[in-house]
C-alpha cells in the first residue's frame, strides 16, 4: 500500500505542476488578447476621428461649391436659365431611350 501512496503522490505533484503550467499559459494568453484588443479599439477610434474629419472638410467644400454656384447664378441669372434649358433638353433626350 506504501508503494500506492508514493505514487499517488508522485502523480499528483506532476498533476500540479501541470495545472500550474496550464494556468501560465492561459495567464500569459489574457495579457496578449487583452493588449491586441486594446491596439483594436485604439486603432478603431483613430480611424473614427479620421472620418468625421474627412466628413467636416467634404461638408464645408460643399457648402463653398454651392456659395460658388449661388453667386455665379445671382450674376449671370440669364447664364443660369441657359445651363438649365440645356440640362432639361439632355435630361428629356436621355429618358426618351
Amino acid at each position: 500500500m506504501d508503494m500506492k501512496r508514493e505514487d499517488l503522490g508522485a502523480d499528483r505533484a506532476v498533476t500540479d505542476r501541470i495545472a500550474a503550467k496550464a494556468h501560465e499559459a492561459v495567464d500569459r494568453a489574457a495579457e496578449k488578447s487583452g493588449a491586441a484588443e486594446h491596439e483594436i479599439r485604439e486603432q478603431a477610434r483613430r480611424a473614427s476621428e479620421q472620418l468625421r474629419r474627412s466628413e467636416t472638410r467634404v461638408r464645408e467644400a460643399a457648402g463653398e461649391s454651392v456659395r460658388q454656384v449661388e453667386t455665379l447664378l445671382e450674376r449671370n441669372p440669364l447664364m443660369g436659365a441657359g445651363i438649365a434649358f440645356v440640362a432639361g433638353l439632355a435630361i428629356s433626350a436621355l429618358l426618351r431611350r
